[in-house]
């Protein structure tokens, strides 16, 4: 009879070597899906429930995962979903852009270097003008420009044709040049 630690799955698979292999996705994955996650969010504990619950989830499917498949967009893909759900039913939208802007002004508060300062309130300036657009034309543009997911990636994650993407990106963008026009003025 073996052991405890020798028993297998119903598949047929080592558990103690799924769960292993399964530690290294989770280390090789959890940073870029908790920016990700919290981008999305806005909350430092939000984002981490959503990691969490998107490891949990990928744990659980990772057996109906076929083989060859893209493992990086299967996580992104759970990870949106699941950061969705989470906005769905906490209904904490408008209450993450109160908390990153208060965190904005903190962070610019504890700052004496003029250049500092000016850096944190562009990157501030910017990141609320992202989290304005639309929620299709945001998330394309994190994934994408933050994230530095390949199109084909990013397409699956989000769960559509890569044409789109492209697309979402593209229209992310020039939705987004206005709202940051005022800063180029600024600026010179």
């Amino acid at each position: 009879m073996p052991s405890p630690r020798q028993r297998r799955s119903p598949g047929g698979r080592d558990r103690r070597s799924s769960s292993i292999r399964f530690e290294e996705v989770v280390e090789n994955h959890q940073n870029e899906l908790f920016a990700t996650a919290l981008r999305i969010l806005g909350e430092r504990a939000l984002a981490e429930d959503a990691l969490q619950d998107t490891f949990l989830k990928a744990y659980k499917a990772l057996s109906s995962l076929k083989p060859g498949s893209n493992l990086r967009a299967w996580l992104f893909r759970i990870l949106v979903n699941t950061a969705y759900d989470q906005l769905d039913r906490q209904k904490t939208h408008a209450r993450a852009l109160d908390s990153l802007g208060a965190e904005l002004e903190a962070d610019q508060r504890g700052y004496e270097d003029d250049a500092d300062e000016q850096r944190r309130d562009l990157r501030s300036r910017v990141e609320v003008a992202v989290r304005s657009l639309p929620a299709k034309y945001r998330d394309a543009l994190l994934l994408r420009a933050i994230q530095g997911l390949p199109y084909s990636d990013m397409a699956e994650a989000l769960g559509i044709p890569e044409n789109t993407a492209r697309s979402l990106v593209h229209r992310g963008k020039r939705l987004l040049i206005p709202k940051l026009a005022h800063l180029t003025k600024e600026l010179d």
